[in-house]
Order: C-alpha cells, then sequence, then structure tokens
C-alpha cells in the first residue's frame, strides 16, 4: 500500500490515465502461502467497497486523477475472491472482476462466473487475472462484450512463452492488453507488437501510450455456428 501511495502520485505526474497494479498487489497474493487460514485471509482480505484499505486506493485515485485497477483478495458474505477492482479517476468503484480460472491452486477462493466489461471516459475496459489469460476464450468473450483494452493483472508466469500468449491474445481479438507482474510489465498495441517491456526486482512504474479500440483482427472472420463443440466440457 505504501508503494502504491508513493508511486501513483508518480504515474500521474507523468500523464498516465489508467494504471495497473499485479495480482493481490494489496495483501501480496498471499493465497498460495502454505498452512494459510480462512481465519489469517480473513484478515487481509477487502470489503469491496467499503474495505479500510479500498477507502484509501479510492482517496488517492481521487487525489492524483487517475483511473486505477487495483487487484487485491476480496471477502463478501463469507467467501473469498481473487479479485480486481476498477476505480475512477474520481475516486468510486465503476465495478470489480473475480478471476474465474484457476489450476486448482487457490482452495480458499471462490471463482468468478461472469466476464464484466466497463464502461468509462477512456473506453471500455475488460479485466482478466493471471491464469485467466491461458484459455483464449476469456480475452475473446471481452472483446465480443465490448472491451476495447484488456487487462492482466498476475503473480504467476512470466517470460517468453508468457510475452507470445500476451501479444497473441491482442493480435487475434485486435486489442490493446497490459500485462503487469510484479517481476514484468507489458503492454502491447491492439496489432500485438509489445509497445514497453519492462522487468525489475523492486516496484516501478512503467508506462507507455497506446490507442484505446478495436482493430480488425480475426474476431471479424468467425464463423459462430461451427463452434458448438466449445461448449463441451471435454474432448469431443
Amino acid at each position: 500500500m505504501l508503494a502504491l501511495e508513493q508511486l501513483l502520485p508518480e504515474a500521474a505526474s507523468q500523464g498516465t490515465q489508467l494504471a495497473v497494479t499485479p495480482e493481490g498487489f494489496l495483501e501480496g497474493y498471499i493465497i498460495q502461502t502454505k498452512g494459510l487460514t480462512a481465519e489469517r485471509y480473513a484478515e487481509v482480505a477487502e470489503r469491496i467497497p467499503g474495505g479500510d484499505y479500498f477507502d484509501r486506493i479510492s482517496k488517492l485515485c481521487a487525489k492524483c486523477g487517475i483511473f486505477l485497477a487495483a487487484g487485491m483478495a476480496e471477502k463478501e458474505d463469507g467467501r473469498f475472491y481473487n479479485t480486481c477492482a476498477l476505480i475512477g479517476a474520481d475516486g468510486k468503484l465503476i465495478g470489480k472482476y473475480r478471476k474465474s480460472h484457476t489450476l486448482n491452486d487457490e482452495p480458499l477462493n471462490t471463482l468468478g462466473d461472469s466476464f464484466p466489461v466497463f464502461k468509462t471516459p477512456l473506453g471500455r475496459i475488460g479485466i482478466m487475472i493471471c491464469y485467466d489469460r491461458q484459455p483464449p476464450e476469456v480475452a475473446r468473450i471481452l472483446t465480443l462484450r465490448g472491451a476495447q483494452i484488456i487487462l492482466n493483472p498476475a503473480a504467476g508466469s512470466r517470460g517468453e512463452t508468457n510475452a507470445n500468449m500476451m501479444r497473441t491474445r491482442a493480435y487475434e481479438n485486435g486489442v490493446p492488453v497490459v500485462f503487469c507482474h510484479y517481476a514484468e510489465c507489458l503492454i502491447i498495441d491492439r496489432r500485438g507488437n509489445i509497445v514497453k517491456r519492462a522487468e525489475s526486482d523492486r516496484d516501478a512504474i512503467v508506462t507507455a501510450e497506446v490507442e484505446i479500440g478495436r482493430a480488425s483482427s480475426t474476431i471479424d472472420h468467425r464463423r459462430p455456428e461451427l463452434y458448438g463443440d466449445l461448449c463441451n466440457p471435454g474432448p469431443v
């Protein structure tokens, strides 16, 4: 939280309009910690909105006049979620996305079951969290629902294979993609070109300018009437 309070004003002073944190930045993505109990997890998970730290983040966004996609553990009605909250430049919650795909490595979290796209003055924003990027259906459905940019907070794998995957997600859907990991950030334009790539072992600001909006892509040549097997639970 202290790092965000230091870095977000600096990013805003550089002209940044939309910022993204890694997955679970607020609590340090402790969900995979060996021996983690629900009681301990409840201590660090936030109510969205209404949590003390969430309120601090919201006020910070309003002070800086910046949009922020913030990853954090969420608690609601006795359940936990791996969530990314999208906060407006006025400090108000625009909406939240709950991670929907895992490798069964987040035993205390409940998986999300929807793919919201958020209308903002910057454009329509879609969010996927970490492993959500690997099934291509997630980015595609966000695009079909009108996303003009896709944000991907992450804490898992990175490197060349991941970079190629993220470039593909951008290219095949014709939308820019922002991948934000604790050790690597990728900002990719809607043609699949890496505009900015940065690796670091410390907190840092990574910025680039991309055009928000959808370009023509393979999504324009789909034949949905042929894809019924995509709804089957396993191989056919």
